[in-house]
């Protein structure tokens, strides 16, 4: 349950109670008590779901009391009543600290292994992450379901211990607010002497770590810039500050006597620089501390906060992700093999990384298995549990890593692939009908993607980034110029990593200096149609070689000569028919698509010689979408009968599945 609304009802209060506390002119008049009592309310909401919205409006409630805006509750005027008010409030901003103590789970370690917090689940057979509703065996997805829901538990204990020292802050500050509006009221009836808090704190229960800090607070009543001294860094696991003075003076030999302290110290700027120490001094035997780095730290909840839309902005996780790159880079400079285990728990944070550590030295298949099923891996939006299954991907980046992904999976033949890629497949289609003596069309473009500069955080090292990109700088197509420090090159002087060949190549090049932007995606301009890639793949699948022909593109549709149409052995996506007469328009549509259903044919049985699909798979109806534009007509996109003109029953091949889809 959210508890974060707007108006009066933002302070817990019913409909019904926010109409009776109406004055007779109309304007809403909520007492203090009703405050005290919707914030105490509020708290034991917290205290059963543990979410952040519903302790800011703890705050938010508690802190109209005595506040400074329209929605503010006045204290009484009567001294008496004033009195009991004020320390009622304090009641209520103690009874928060003491929620907060009880939620607290003393020397509790997120990093053993009862406690990890996995990222990605996965069943027995599919991919990590997935939706048990797709797991097909009934004991198997029972027991997908078991350990999903067991890792539930496990992620959001660890999200709320990560989460306590960031809410005792603003708890901490909220208090302090509070104090401070009441030391602006002049004499006793602002507690100047602190009688009330005394007696309020006396009645709360807390601690005496806890009491020290309350009466520290209202010392500082009246500091107007005061801020709590638990920074938000304190919930990074281990020691922020280090004696140990970093920079690229560090020398070679001091440096290599510390490394196993800094990446085992918990502080994420000393693992920074340690990985940075070992790639620059190429320190190649201490591989096995950046792979025990990954191996733990991977589950810490400060990291894992980065897979989060709601979380991944928090100074701490930008700092436990800038420590986890580091080390990612030093391994794949190295080419160290990651396993594929510790590389899905780090997936959703880093995806290029992770993608390259799957690729590099060898590949692994269940790592990139993982970004083809879930279309490059986009961050799971909030309240959503699980990856769509074969999910087209949609921003430049998806888009490579799941191209990059699917090219390697095809070049290695893998036998799960091919069921998987036949199983789904449809075959999307555009044709256009133009007048005979019809000339040309089209005209556009489009750019890619970059990063803007990234300079070093001060204190903490140069950091290497990762780009994806189309091999040849002209199949880009346009790319924006820019002049200056900034700038962003068309072909970026960059290491060239690997480069997994395909239809659509992607080359991945490693930037070392970061201080002007870089591409970091690249896709082709124009952009290939996902269902067009699947097919390419099949190409290579079933004939050993990658089809040429040209996706659909309706600022730029290809044309082909119609006495060229039955010579190519693989896919046309496109085609133009210039019409003649009904006879000839008719003869040419299923000419077309009786040559796509040949080599679907012609690639199922390559895929069954070779053994990667089975007989029975082979024998499914093929499947098209076709959509059709009629140039000739006042409006293309809206008039499309032309569809409904042809004699469509002799057109379709056999064993064929058509959706005809006009505009």
């Amino acid at each position: 349950m959210t508890f974060w609304r707007t108006g009066l009802l933002g302070f817990g209060l019913s409909v019904a109670a926010s109409a009776a506390a109406q004055t007779q002119s109309g304007a809403p008049s909520i007492s203090v008590e009703q405050r005290i009592e919707a914030a105490t309310r509020a708290l034991g909401y917290f205290e059963r779901s543990h979410e952040y919205n519903e302790f800011r409006s703890v705050l938010l409630t508690l802190l109209e009391v005595n506040g400074d805006d329209n929605a503010a509750a006045p204290l009484n005027e009567r001294w008496d009543v004033r009195e009991q008010q004020i320390k009622e409030t304090y009641g209520a901003w103690f009874r928060i600290f003491r929620a907060l103590d009880a939620l607290k789970r003393v020397n509790y370690d997120p990093l053993d292994e009862a406690n990890r917090c996995y990222l990605n689940i996965a069943p027995a057979r599919g991919f990590p992450g997935m939706d048990p509703k797709d797991v097909s065996d009934p004991q198997e997805r029972g027991a997908y379901e078991a350990a999903v829901e067991d890792n539930r538990i496990r992620c959001e204990r660890n999200n709320l211990q990560v989460l306590l020292p960031r809410l005792d802050e603003e708890a901490e500050a909220g208090l302090h607010k509070f104090l401070r509006s009441l030391s602006l009221i002049q004499g006793p009836d602002g507690d100047s002497s602190g009688s009330y808090f005394a007696y309020a704190l006396g009645k709360s229960s807390l601690g005496g770590d806890r009491v020290g800090q309350m009466w520290k607070i209202f010392g500082e009543r009246k500091t107007a810039d005061w801020k709590p001294t638990v920074s938000l860094s304190g919930m990074i696991i281990g020691a922020t500050d280090s004696r140990f003075t970093f920079s690229e003076n560090v020398k070679p030999d001091e440096a290599k006597q510390h490394l196993a302290e800094w990446l085992e110290s918990g502080d994420v700027r000393q693992a920074a620089w340690a990985a940075h120490f070992i790639l620059r001094d190429r320190e190649t035997h201490a591989i096995p501390l950046l792979l025990a780095y990954v191996h733990k730290y991977g589950f810490d909840p400060v990291f894992e906060a980065n897979a989060d839309l709601t979380r991944q902005y928090w100074p701490e996780a930008k700092h436990a992700l800038d420590a986890m790159s580091a080390v990612l880079d030093a391994l794949i400079v190295f080419r160290a093999r990651v396993p594929a285990e510790d590389l899905l728990q780090v997936a959703q944070p880093l995806p290029d990384e992770t993608l390259i550590l799957g690729l590099l030295p060898t590949p692994q298949e269940k790592v990139l298995q993982f970004f083809y099923a879930t279309g490059g891996m986009a961050l799971r939006q909030p309240n959503t549990s699980y990856f769509v299954a074969r999910r087209a991907p949609a921003s430049s980046g998806e888009i490579m890593r799941w191209v990059a992904a699917g090219n390697m999976l095809v070049n290695q033949d893998w036998r799960e692939f091919s069921p998987e890629l036949i199983d789904h497949f449809v075959l999307v289609l555009h044709f256009s009908v133009i007048p005979e003596d019809a000339l040309g069309m089209g005209g556009g473009g489009c750019g890619a993607d970059s990063t803007p500069a990234r300079r070093p955080e001060v204190g903490w090292p140069p950091q290497a980034v990762y780009g994806l990109l189309v091999p040849n700088p002209a199949e880009r197509g346009f790319i924006m110029q820019a002049h200056g420090p900034d700038a962003i090159a068309s072909e970026p002087k960059a290491e060239v990593e690997v480069e997994v060949e395909g239809s659509t190549s992607v080359k991945v090049v490693r930037y070392a200096n970061t201080d002007t932007g870089n591409t970091q995606y690249a896709p082709p301009c124009p952009r290939i149609p996902v269902e067009d890639t699947r097919a390419h793949w099949l190409e290579k699948l079933g004939f050993g070689e990658y089809g040429k022909g040209r996706s659909y593109d309706p600022w730029n549709p290809p044309f082909r000569s119609p006495w060229t149409r039955d010579a190519q052995r693989e896919f046309q996506f496109y085609d133009i028919i210039a019409f003649k007469n009904d006879e000839s328009y008719h003869a040419q549509l299923k000419s077309w698509l009786a040559r796509q259903r040949e080599v679907y044919d012609e690639i199922v049985a390559g895929l069954v010689q070779k053994g990667l699909i089975s007989s029975d798979q082979a024998t499914k109806p093929m499947r098209m979408n076709i959509y059709g534009i009629d140039t000739r007509r006042p409006s293309a996109h809206s008039n499309v009968t032309f569809l409904k003109e042809a004699p469509w029953s002799d057109v379709v091949p056999e064993n064929t599945e058509v959706m005809w889809i006009g505009g």
